[in-house]
């Protein structure tokens, strides 16, 4: 069986989307199953980290606003890392796409609410739409083992910009 398809543990067939798996659900409303984003295993984590030390490169090279936006974010937050996200990060941005950036925090002294309110003040005058979200590291980094997650699919499909 092909490794990016997973059997069912329902009465369904298995998913024929890639990268999912069905997991059995109570709820009335679905009858078998959920399907739930998995990553399927492709790359080892050395040779990740690599391909996206040379996008992360390329990313910053090629736009400029970009490159402001991690500048004054890694200035005003002095974050542990900073992550590209949403369409942009999957090279599926449109001409009124926004920058989804995530900022993790080591330790933060202040709640995260403030912590968005000043990287948002640091990005007055960039001229393009840019979604800020804040979190602690240390919640993300426990979080990442859950496949449909906010941060595993952020690790899986962000392009890493700043680390410290």
């Amino acid at each position: 069986m092909d490794p990016l398809f997973t059997a069912s543990v329902s009465r369904r067939p298995p998913s024929p989307i890639p990268g999912f798996r069905r997991y059995a659900s109570s709820c009335a409303n679905l009858e078998c199953g959920a399907a739930i984003a998995t990553a399927a295993p492709s790359e080892s984590t050395r040779e990740r980290r690599e391909a996206n030390a040379v996008t992360r490169d390329i990313l910053l090279d090629r736009d400029p606003l970009l490159t402001e936006i991690v500048d004054r974010l890694a200035q005003v937050l002095q974050p542990a890392r900073i992550y590209l996200f949403g369409s942009r990060a999957r090279g599926e941005a449109g001409p009124d796409s926004d920058y989804d950036i995530l900022v993790l925090v080591d330790h933060p002294a202040e709640p995260r609410y403030r912590l968005s309110q000043r990287g948002f003040r640091a990005l007055r005058g960039v001229p393009a739409a840019v979604d800020v979200v804040v979190w602690d590291l240390a919640t993300f980094d426990a979080r990442q083992h859950l496949p449909a997650s906010f941060p595993a699919t952020v690790a899986r499909e962000g392009r890493l910009l700043h680390a410290a």
